[in-house]
């Protein structure tokens, strides 16, 4: 019995077909596997996205060594159809307020302000408050470090952060 030429292409088509989706389906499985860091959540139509796969241990930095290390990226999108009133707060794993006043946070590529100086709210402190249009993204590359002058023997390196975002009355 012999195969007809329409047959042969038709095989040789679904074999190249069945090729592809096998390399996309590795792909899925590898591009999932590498973004499994992140932690995606959903509150009131607000989608939160935290990828700490880069952050390291805090050390004793100046000002210039603690803004080029790695950073934890944390990406806020409203969903809503309204305008949302945001505050970003960051909740440290230590209560010491005298070792977090030595930590100091970068957001953006651009010094912020000594973490404990922003305002305390909820066992956390603010970095950032703004208005949230529907549809719009806003990121954030965090970097944390000691101040290279604290005068405190003994700091936690361990200190890991949380990450809470605070909706306002609109």
């Amino acid at each position: 019995m012999e195969v007809s030429n329409n047959l042969k292409k038709q095989i040789i088509i679904e074999i190249i077909v069945l090729l592809l989706m096998a390399g996309v389906a590795i792909y899925a499985y590898v591009a999932i596997g590498k973004s499994g860091a992140a932690n995606v959540v959903n509150q009131d139509g607000l989608v939160l996205v935290l990828d700490d796969s880069n952050f390291c241990k805090l050390e004793r930095l100046s000002d210039g060594k603690g803004m080029e290390q790695d950073f934890v990226r944390y990406t806020i999108t409203n969903n809503n159809n309204v305008l949302k009133n945001v505050k970003l707060v960051v909740i440290p794993s230590i209560k010491d307020e005298k070792i977090l006043s030595n930590i100091r946070i970068g957001i953006n590529d651009l010094y912020k302000v000594d973490l404990t100086k922003g305002e305390k709210l909820d066992d956390g402190y603010v970095i950032d408050e703004f208005t949230l249009n529907p549809g719009i993204t806003r990121n954030y590359l965090l970097k944390y470090w000691y101040k290279l002058d604290s005068n405190i023997k003994n700091i936690d390196s361990d200190v890991t952060f949380e990450y809470k975002v605070i909706l306002e009355d609109e």
